[in-house]
């Protein structure tokens, strides 16, 4: 019985094939094999299947004598000799599987561009890492220590990032440093970010590679610029205008931070930040118009890993907060897994990402955690959230103290395909819907989006089924419900006369188009309603309907409740060109300045009981009084609460409902 085989290769490259092998042969499981060492013909094999061996020995040049694993998994119980980088494990399924009953290395330079697909650790005795490691999908630890003597990093490209499985609870660890990459797609925007190791050396000397001036580019590639100084200072990258890049969120205040020394604060996992990131440091961020062209690049960060559980407790404890949280785990995570209906205090239905790839300066997408589908619609991210990424999730609307949750080994999603920006699933609707998204035809960007949600197990009641929008930099697109703007509105059932409030704010540009999608919604015809061009336009259910407009220098053109949509029954549907009662609210003087402001209502109005309502741009309401109308003008002191900002205004009675916005700009 054979229980060396030299492998030679005159047939085929195939593993498999007998007459390859010098004994005539396949291998056995658990056998040694070797390479001759003559180069002729090229000592090129291919794994055909699965296979454990023990030891191998490969002389001859590494040019010509490589051992592929061509996909598949090779289970190693012995030693590997090798004469350089025969072991090519570049396949996006290549698996080297450490499996032995005494202490095992992956030698250095053993691998073909030091580059490794998959690596499995399951020898209890140890493996440790002999040079440069380069992992580029999984890594999978199932008993045993690695020691990776710093040698290891995770690699990320426009392709992939690497990641690191599910780590039992016990009889595994990782020994040393590593290095873990985030690709960063070239586009001059903010990211949300959050490191998956904790380092012992700045942010300066991993996010900035140690530059020392913005002209500074120490490894081409790598590194992008933080800014907030004009000379440079405190490790940050000068600019003409000094405006900080990086930023951190207090939960408890609700309120930004601008990070401005880069020298002395380390990374830590699970901490996340808001970066603009203009691309590489090869980008000259000294100009004057503030818009050099972007670059590719990859973030790097050194030091230990995380895993085990890792708690979040620093969220606020305010109904309906924003709560800013980090991935700890250099692995994507499923948040429908951590998120759930047991945790109390926190809205468990949505979450909310930041897709820089949105409008031109990117945008808030809301990601709904029961199916991962999205709105807007268009946006690629997911319920799994990436490593290196950060969210947003809200407190309960019904909140009574302060929530918190753990991320948990068993939440890890390895099951997609490594993507660098997102793992992407198809969404399974089960409710019907009307899905709007916001397009910036000047730009020719998808500026934002919402949707209409239909099912018996909606309730009409904003709660925590709704998604409250998050405001974008640019155009805001949402569904204006009972004083709430609302990214998604959640309803019980479509209903004839439903009047469903638009709102769109911050106009960037002159030309949009909505693109609306609705299913069947049986019984019911849906229009659009334009209140400026006095217009409705029926929408065709179960394919896209688009509509164009315009704004101009006519305020009216820019009105926040310009859109509307409207459900009736066949024989109820208006004429597409019918005018209608354009009554509005006027609010002056706009911006207030002096803690003044008056609201003029129409003469509809009169003699009716009114109920004004002053809500921040979270929906929350910060002024309120109803009072029986004798007059158009209603006078409103701005005390307390108010301070500077944008806010909504809205007036109902028990038939209309007229809303608008101002800007308190008191010195």
């Amino acid at each position: 019985v054979n229980t060396t085989y030299t492998w030679e290769g005159d047939v085929s490259t195939s593993f498999g094939n007998a007459s390859n092998w010098v004994q005539g042969c396949v291998p056995h499981s658990g056998a040694d094999i070797s390479f001759r060492t003559t180069s002729s013909p090229d000592r090129i094999c291919e794994l055909d299947q699965a296979r454990t061996l023990r030891n191998i020995t490969i002389a001859g040049s590494s040019a010509t004598h490589i051992f592929d694993l061509n996909n598949q998994i090779l289970s190693l119980s012995g030693t590997l000799t090798l004469s350089g980088a025969n072991i090519d494990a570049r396949d996006a399924s290549s698996t080297l599987r450490f499996s032995g009953s005494t202490a095992q290395t992956l030698p250095s330079g053993s691998l073909v561009n030091n580059e490794i697909a998959r690596l499995t650790i399951n020898n209890s005795a140890g493996v440790s890492l002999g040079g440069t490691t380069n992992l580029t999908r999984l890594l999978t630890l199932v008993t045993g220590t690695l020691t990776t003597s710093g040698r290891l990093t995770f690699k990320s490209t426009a392709d992939y990032t690497a990641q690191l499985a599910t780590v039992p609870a016990s009889g595994t660890s990782i020994s040393g440093n590593i290095t873990v990459e985030k690709y960063v797609p070239a586009k001059r925007a903010f990211r949300l970010l959050s490191p998956t190791v904790t380092t012992t050396t700045s942010i300066n000397a991993n996010w900035q590679e140690g530059g020392s001036t913005y002209l500074d580019n120490p490894n081409p590639g790598f590194g992008t610029h933080i800014t907030g100084s004009l000379t440079g200072a405190n490790g940050l990258d000068a600019t003409l205008t000094g405006n900080p890049s990086l930023y951190t969120f207090n939960n408890a205040t609700q309120s930004w931070s601008s990070v401005l020394n880069t020298t002395t604060p380390t990374l830590a996992a699970g901490t996340p930040y808001r970066l603009m990131i203009r691309g590489g440091r090869t980008v000259d961020i000294y100009q004057s118009d503030n818009n050099p062209t972007p670059t590719n690049t990859t973030l790097r960060a050194t030091g230990s890993i995380l895993t085990g559980s890792y708690a979040v407790n620093n969220l606020s404890s305010t109904p309906g907060a924003d709560n800013f949280i980090g991935n700890p785990y250099q692995c994507a995570v499923d948040l429908s897994q951590i998120i759930t209906s047991s945790v109390a205090n926190l809205n468990s239905t949505y979450v909310y990402m930041w897709d820089p790839f949105l409008n031109t300066r990117g945008a808030y997408a809301t990601v709904d955690l029961g199916n991962s589908s999205t709105s807007p619609s268009a946006s690629t991210a997911t319920k799994y959230l990436q490593p290196g990424q950060a969210f947003f999730v809200k407190t309960s609307a019904s909140a009574t103290g302060a929530p918190s949750f753990s991320f948990t080994e068993a939440s890890k999603y390895t099951g997609g395909s490594f993507s660098t920006t997102n793992l992407w699933e198809i969404p399974n609707r089960v409710f019907d819907l009307i899905d709007i998204t916001l397009i910036n035809k000047d730009s020719q960007v998808i500026a934002d989006g919402t949707q209409i949600r239909f099912s018996p197990g909606f309730t009409d009641e904003v709660s925590d089924l709704d998604s409250r929008k998050v405001m974008n930099l640019d155009e805001n697109l949402s569904i204006y419900n009972d004083g709430n703007l609302l990214s998604i509105d959640s309803r019980s059932a479509a209903k004839s006369s439903d009047y469903i409030q638009l709102f769109l704010d911050r106009y960037r540009a002159k030309n949009y188009t909505f693109r609306i999608k609705a299913s069947e919604l049986p019984g019911f015809e849906l229009q659009l309603r334009d209140k400026y061009t006095n217009t409705l336009t029926p929408l065709t259910k179960n394919q896209e309907t688009e509509y164009s407009f315009s704004v101009s220098s006519d305020l009216e053109s820019k009105r926040i409740d310009r859109f509307a949509l409207e459900m009736n029954f066949p024989n109820e549907v208006k004429l597409q060109n019918e005018k209608f009662d354009g009554d509005q609210v006027k609010i002056y003087p706009n911006p207030v300045k002096d803690k003044q402001l008056t609201v003029t209502l129409p003469y509809s109005f009169i003699h009716h009981s009114c109920n004004l309502k002053i809500l921040d741009l979270n929906g929350r309401i910060v002024w309120e009084q109803t009072k029986f109308l004798s007059q158009l003008n209603w006078d409103i002191p701005l005390e307390g609460a108010f301070s500077n900002g944008m806010y909504l205004i809205q007036v109902s009675t028990e038939t209309h409902v007229l809303c608008d916005r101002f800007v308190i700009q008191s010195p």
